[in-house]
């Protein structure tokens, strides 16, 4: 008898556990997206919501440091150039580049880091110029951009340390879940040049024009948000950008949701290694899910029994 356990992008023991509930008891899908969606702006918005919990100044000085860069992109060629060499991203074009420079706020909220890059650019300075480079400086160390040039995407080169592509293949032709600027303008945490045109017109570069993904026709395949399965628990953090594609809630008594919100609470964060000083309701979360895994494996009826801070998770 199989158990699923699921986390991160793929959630492929929900969908396992949707097509074949005869060999397994049940799943947890933490941070499971399982709706498919194309233009999805959802997740640039949980990034203003999110380090909105830092204070207004977050958001403020990063759409200020996205304004600067942009500006310079479109000041002049030589402009655009030199900004460019600055991040060591010669080699993309400035929509390309763009994409990058939202990714770099992305990556930290999404695992949960928020409140260290909300710290990062605070003490970066107080003029945009000192801020910018502040920005700069981490992504030199850490973000490589190559993972965001056309050029290497479309390489069929197989690179053990680079899985870009793999991604692009299944957004270009399953999921969606195209990372475009929030339909609100004044929410936006990237620039509005990062949309789901370019989107399209990257899949349609690196694959080919067949490259389109069919999310209606996905989510039918796969149940989306509308599951018809059961035994399955749904964990998500509240600062995760990736909630807006799970399920947060629902009415099937067989199916259950736990979001976690919680300060700092992102992507996976029930699969951490628990910590005594963790919030009350990501302890919560695990101490129920465990129950239920258990319950489901004995043949037994779903918990009744009270959570407190002193009840243990293992019990």
């Amino acid at each position: 008898m199989l158990r699923s356990l699921v986390g991160s992008e793929m959630c492929i023991r929900d969908r396992f556990r949707y097509k074949y509930p005869h060999l397994t008891v049940g799943a947890l899908a933490s941070s499971a997206v399982i709706n498919a969606i194309e233009d999805y702006w959802q997740y640039d918005d949980q990034l203003y919501t999110s380090t909105s919990r830092s204070g207004a100044q977050c958001p403020t000085d990063i759409r200020a440091i996205n304004s600067f860069i942009e500006e310079a992109l479109l000041k002049s060629d030589e402009s655009a150039a030199e900004m460019k060499k600055s991040f060591n991203c010669d080699s993309l074009t400035n929509n390309e580049f763009l994409s990058y420079i939202g990714d770099i706020y992305a990556g930290f909220i999404q695992y949960g880091q928020r409140a260290a890059l909300c710290d990062m650019i605070k003490k970066g300075g107080k003029d945009i110029v000192s801020k910018v480079d502040t920005v700069r400086q981490w992504a030199l160390k850490n973000q490589d951009a190559d993972d965001y040039s056309i050029a290497s995407l479309a390489n069929t080169t197989y690179d053990p340390n680079k899985s870009s592509r793999q991604w692009t293949y299944q957004t270009c032709t399953e999921f969606g879940w195209f990372q475009v600027a929030s339909k609100y303008p004044d929410r936006a945490m990237r620039s509005a040049n990062v949309s789901l045109e370019l989107s399209r017109d990257i899949c349609r570069q690196v694959f080919g024009y067949w490259a389109v993904p069919n999310t209606d026709l996905e989510n039918v395949r796969f149940g989306g948000i509308q599951q018809k399965s059961f035994n399955i628990v749904f964990t998500n953090g509240g600062e995760d950008p990736w909630q807006w594609a799970s399920l947060l809630k629902t009415d099937n008594p067989k199916l259950h949701a736990f979001p976690v919100g919680c300060n700092g609470c992102a992507h996976c964060v029930d699969l951490y290694t628990p910590q005594s000083s963790d919030a009350f309701v990501l302890k919560y979360a695990r101490w129920k899910t465990t129950k239920l895994i258990a319950s489901w494996i004995r043949g037994e009826s779903p918990i009744s029994e009270p959570f407190t801070e002193n009840t243990s998770v293992n019990k």
